[in-house]
């Protein structure tokens, strides 16, 4: 039997900030904010929570309001949560 050893893998950085802004998008008055409020709230540059968020809704995950710009989560990741 293969044991893993756990020390050898690093953590993805991007995939642990793409996750901090969905955490903060989800904590946040109706799953929505501005890119300012993000990058706050995660302390990340504006530069790396526009091109995350970008990727996010290029996935499907993250959409962006026509109305004042906010971005917010979607239906497409509500429905991956419940599946668990």
């Amino acid at each position: 039997m293969v044991e893993l050893n756990e020390a050898a893998y690093k953590e993805v950085q991007g995939l642990s900030r793409g996750l901090a802004i969905l955490m903060t998008l989800s904590a946040c008055d109706c799953g929505r904010a501005p890119l300012n409020e993000i990058s706050a709230k995660t302390g990340l540059h504006r530069t790396t929570v526009r091109q995350l968020l970008e990727t996010l809704r290029a996935e499907g995950f993250v959409g962006r309001s026509a109305d004042d710009g906010a971005f917010q989560l979607t239906q497409a990741l509500k429905r991956l949560v419940l599946l668990c």
